[in-house]
């Protein structure tokens, strides 16, 4: 995994017949990376779940991502700003980017949209933004959040519309999909 962390600990236990809690300690006291993160999560899956899955390519519906008709309501980042972000969850939801590339904001509304987002955007800068939107009502109730969003906010597709001069319009394109060939119930620890 790099950067000398290794696993010391791993538990795996049955919540319920369909949640398990997982607890992964690295040996070591520096954070590790998302990408070693990402590692030992595979493994621990692989070693404990018997998790076997592979990668294609599918034809899927998407969202592209692309520059409204009267041209994008965004403003260049700083140079000598770092980027930050940050979000909040409420009545409505609220996101701020500072010194961020459109394809973050893609992956962030492939979260949040019911479909992929891909960046068909062509804007290669770095951008200041903020984005505010209602939550529809199924999202407001897996979030835990109070069942009256704020009438006054706009709809996700709404918002990056009207906000930032993008548009979000249905389309079909080949994704990478992850499919899960195999998987068990974890061993005992």
């Amino acid at each position: 995994m790099g950067g000398g962390n290794t696993l010391s600990t791993v538990a795996a236990r049955a919540k319920d017949a369909a949640t398990f809690d997982i607890s992964v300690k690295a040996e070591g006291d520096a954070a590790l990376t998302r990408d070693q993160a990402r590692a030992i999560l595979q493994a621990v899956l692989a070693e404990r779940f018997k998790l076997r899955v592979h990668r294609e390519t599918r034809d899927l519906s998407v969202y592209a991502l692309v520059v409204g008709k009267s041209g994008p309501k965004l403003k260049e980042g700083a140079r000598d700003e770092p980027s930050k972000a940050s979000f909040d969850m409420g009545a409505s939801a609220r996101m701020v980017n500072r010194k961020a590339q459109i394809s973050r904001l893609a992956d962030f509304l492939s979260l949040q949209a019911d479909r992929p987002v891909l960046d068909r955007t062509g804007l290669a800068g770095f951008y200041d933004f903020t984005l505010e939107w209602r939550f529809n009502p199924g999202q407001q109730s897996a979030l835990g959040l109070p069942e009256d969003p704020d009438p006054a906010a706009p709809s996700l597709l709404t918002a990056v519309q009207e906000q930032l001069g993008l548009r979000l319009e249905a389309a079909n394109a080949p994704v990478q999909v992850l499919v899960i060939d195999h998987v068990e119930p974890p061993s005992e620890n």
